[in-house]
């Protein structure tokens, strides 16, 4: 009924008839209007959808959210239709995007552990910052369950986004949480050991997606929030160093880290050197260390090398 009477308005408004020969896709979406859930979860269709938020007039908008509404959390979790509402959380109208987001707290972990609803809370983080008291709720809300969130493979870009786009002094129940668990993140899980020294360690040490949560914290956060947990890290350095995982985070350290916590990993890394160097993952580090030290750092790598060599010549 809606679409009839804005092509009735259109014979009589020349701008509006401008508006139509320009959105070359509005008679097709005049044809899928009557079926829209369908035509949301089409992909086809879920573009033409998505085009129409971009171009269409707020009576129209309105109408197009009338009709999906109520089967908004089905859309959140569809393939297709979470574009459509990734696209009311970027185009929509203010009041759409509060009922949206009523929607999506009301069922935050359902959606944060999902392949597709994963993505519409990541859209809604990003564009409910003109809005800090509905943003203070869903952080409220993810904090409630902070660690199965970041050892999803889902959940864990949720809280990623967050440290991306929320002030981090809002983010400090969930920084707290981290830091009492950040040990768990990177434990290692298995040992391999053989003739009487550790050829290799095959690890877990470091959750494939906890450890990239914990470089958000350090990429984002300020020096008194990230400074628990450099002194985490510490406790674990070697193993960390040659682990599959945690070796990202190490170098991360080395390359953007406070000069204090830097240097105090490179006196780490040049007393062991060598056996660093030998293991698969800790020989990124070594070879980072190298790229961003000082030449004090070099020279003495070198001389702890040459002092090496000069013992096995002594011992031959």
């Amino acid at each position: 009924m809606f679409i009839q009477k804005f092509n009735n308005n259109i014979n009589i408004n020349n701008n509006n008839t401008q508006y139509i020969n320009e959105n070359e896709n509005f008679l097709q979406f005049n044809q899928i209007f009557n079926d829209l859930i369908f035509a949301c979860k089409d992909q086809n269709s879920s573009r033409i959808i998505q085009k129409q938020f971009e171009v269409a007039p707020v009576q129209l908008k309105n109408a197009i959210f009338k009709k999906i509404y109520h089967e908004t959390f089905e859309l959140m979790k569809d393939q297709f239709g979470n574009y459509v509402i990734q696209k009311l959380f970027e185009k929509g109208l203010p009041e759409h995007k509060k009922q949206l987001f009523q929607v999506l707290i009301e069922n935050t972990q359902d959606l944060c552990l999902h392949t597709y609803g994963c993505r519409v809370i990541q859209k809604a983080i990003e564009e409910l910052q003109e809005f800090p008291l509905l943003q203070e709720q869903i952080i409220d809300e993810l904090s409630n369950n902070i660690m199965d969130y970041i050892q999803d493979q889902h959940g864990n870009h949720v809280i990623q986004k967050l440290f991306e786009c929320v002030d981090c002094s809002k983010l400090q129940v969930i920084i707290d949480d981290i830091i009492q668990n950040v040990i768990y993140l990177y434990q290692v899980l298995i040992y391999f050991i053989f003739n009487f020294m550790i050829k290799k360690i095959q690890t877990l040490a470091f959750h494939p997606y906890g450890c990239r949560v914990i470089q958000r914290i350090l990429e984002f956060c300020q020096p008194q929030q990230t400074k628990q947990i450099y002194q985490k890290l510490k406790e674990n350095l070697i193993l960390l160093c040659k682990c599959q995982y945690g070796n990202y985070i190490i170098q991360y350290i080395i390359e953007n880290g406070l000069e204090e916590d830097k240097q105090y990993l490179l006196q780490v890394v040049k007393k062991n050197f060598v056996s660093l160097s030998l293991n698969k993952f800790a020989s990124n580090v070594t070879e980072k260390s190298i790229l961003y030290s000082n030449d004090e750092f070099k020279y003495g790598v070198l001389e702890n090398l040459l002092r090496l060599n000069q013992n096995n010549e002594q011992n031959i």
